[in-house]
């Protein structure tokens, strides 16, 4: 039957009365799905999907053209989004069901997922998950048996490079934890954003137990270079981010903005335990993160889908579904087409399916399906990617995810309101354009902005040893220095007559006899009176005469003393 058809026909089943429970009927043959799911940790998002899964397996069991002759069964387990919980819990379902399970549904984190890929692979079952979406498991050759309806967060490398140069966000900083799905993630954004001219300026990563002070130093003394920082890690690193910033003034709010999964749940600011920094701290956080971006898998492609599934999750009594829900349900149903097509063909062949089933057989099945889903039109890349696009999403003041729009390969954005940043603004960052600073001996703004110094002034593009943008003025050489064409300040010849007055071009060398004038900037021949030993020193009044040192123009005017006091030397 077509794709088509077959998405006609599950949204009028669904929109119709369904009860919850198994559907009675005589069916020969049951399949066993193992469903993994967070549901606390570092992501909690099995509350809202493993109810999901449920109702879709229930779904499918009560159809009649989808595995007419077989009944799905899962039985679930919490990961608790911990890699030995989640292991462990997988080997418990197997020792309950005698072994006899036929695929894994999940998990969740992908920390869980890597174990569970490698026992699939010993065990030779396929694995599908509504999440996991770390780049890695784009290897085929190390994880063959598995695939996602999820978009990998690897994906996000042309978005977030594409928001970068919508906003003229030429610096930006990155921020992640230190785990194989964040640290691939930022290191796909790194690479896509220098090939477009974006650099980098400010990348940490950081483990589980650090506190984000060094981060939020380092952001501190650069924050008048960059002020875009982009985040990859999970819900309660991010807490511990955002708590910290808000200690180190002009790190939040207004000329800031922070980029983040966009699959962090609805209310993420607020500790879920005792035991984190931000536990009775959630108005902090909520404070310092509002105005968040964030990108997650576009699930609306087919609203009318998504609507009618919402209306049933929610008519069965459940919270309101989060994305992973939609992305649980289809990949539910990829696994009941992939297994209905399957039957059909070896039927057709005068053959059965037996289970187990090989893992390559039903891992390259469900690759090959297609069909509208109510998280969009499902199809899968040779990798067992989700090709797709995502939802532009605000975390707003009440902590809760707004959408502001699409991204896709194709389209690029597609604004469908205005996004509310960091101090409640609808004005984006500045535009912040990174130039080369002047050089020594120059000054200005950077750039082909610099113009040289006048003679007898210097400029330094370095002041306490930090690289300096702008320079708005030259300073003055000291006396004993001097400079030209807008250089720096030299040291007069190391000579005993060499010297110059402050901010003057050429140092002088006035021999015996002779005296500097800086009205005439040269050496004048001494003045009747006065004695000039030569060098820098000014006419010495001889016995019976006087002068004012008040200024060097004064100090060449010398007085025949009438009072008959003068012994030789200034007034």
């Amino acid at each position: 039957m077509a794709a088509c058809t077959r998405t006609l026909f599950f949204f009028a089943f669904f929109v119709s009365a369904v009860s919850i429970g198994m559907v009675d009927g005589a069916r020969p043959k049951m399949m066993t799905v193992a469903g993994l799911f967070p549901m606390s940790g570092g992501w909690s998002g099995g509350i809202h999907v493993l109810p999901a899964a449920n109702l879709t397996i229930n779904l499918v069991n009560a159809m009649d053209d989808i595995l007419p002759h077989t009944t799905l069964k899962m039985v679930a387990a919490d990961t608790q989004c911990n890699a030995n919980r989640g292991l462990m819990s997988l080997i418990d379902l197997f020792a309950v069901q005698g072994n006899a399970v036929d695929v894994i549904l999940g998990a969740g984190c992908s920390s869980v997922c890597e174990p569970i890929t490698f026992l699939s692979n010993a065990w030779d079952i396929a694995e599908i998950s509504y999440a996991c979406t770390s780049p890695k498991f784009s290897d085929k050759f190390k994880y063959p048996n598995f695939l996602r309806t999820s978009v990998t967060d690897q994906s996000y490398a042309p978005a977030w490079v594409d928001l970068c140069l919508k906003f003229g966000w030429t610096r930006v900083a990155t921020v992640a934890e230190s785990s194989d799905l964040f640290v691939l993630t930022i290191s796909a954004f790194t690479k896509a954003a220098a090939a477009a001219g974006i650099e980098v300026v400010s990348s940490h990563t950081v483990t589980a137990e650090d506190t984000f002070e060094l981060v939020a130093q380092d952001l501190g003394e650069k924050k008048d270079q960059v002020s875009v920082v982009f985040l990859a890690m999970y819900e309660t690193g991010a807490r511990k981010f955002f708590l910290e910033l808000h200690k180190h003034e002009g790190l939040t709010g207004t000329g800031r903005a922070f980029v983040a999964p966009g699959w962090y749940s609805n209310a993420w600011h607020v500790a879920q335990s005792e035991d984190e920094p931000s536990y009775g701290q959630d108005d902090t956080v909520l404070e310092a993160a509002t105005g968040t971006l964030g990108f997650a898998t576009n699930v609306k492609t087919n609203l009318e889908l998504y609507d009618g599934f919402k209306d049933h999750i929610t008519a069965a009594g459940y919270d309101d579904p989060i994305y992973h829900s939609f992305l649980a349900h289809d990949a539910v149903m990829t696994l009941a087409l992939a297994l209905h097509t399957m039957i059909e063909e070896a039927e057709g062949n005068g053959t059965s399916l037996e289970s187990p089933i090989p893992a390559s057989e039903l891992v390259g099945q469900m690759l090959s399906t297609t069909f509208s889903g109510v998280s969009g039109d499902i199809s899968f890349d040779e990798s067992g990617n989700r090709i797709g696009s995502f939802d532009i999403l605000n975390f707003d003041d009440q902590g809760m995810w707004v959408n502001r729009g699409l991204w896709s390969h194709s389209q690029g954005f597609n604004f469908s309101s205005q996004v509310i940043w960091p101090g409640d603004t609808t004005i984006p960052p500045k535009v912040q354009v990174f130039l080369e600073p002047c050089l020594a001996g120059e000054y200005g703004s950077g750039g082909t902005d610099c113009q040289t110094c006048p003679d007898g002034t210097q400029s330094s593009a370095f002041v306490d040893g930090r690289e300096t943008l702008t320079i708005n003025s030259c300073l003055e050489c000291d006396a004993g220095e001097y400079s030209t064409g807008g250089s720096l300040c030299l040291p007069c010849e190391a000579s005993s007559n060499a010297w110059s007055l402050p901010g003057s071009s050429k140092c002088v060398d006035c021999f015996r006899g002779y005296a500097w004038d800086s009205s005439e900037e040269a050496c004048e021949e001494c003045p009747l009176g006065a004695t000039c030993p030569g060098g820098d020193s000014m006419p010495i009044p001889d016995e019976g005469y006087w002068t004012s040192y008040d200024s060097v123009e004064k100090a060449h005017i010398i007085y025949e003393c009438h009072t008959g006091t003068c012994t030789g030397s200034g007034d």
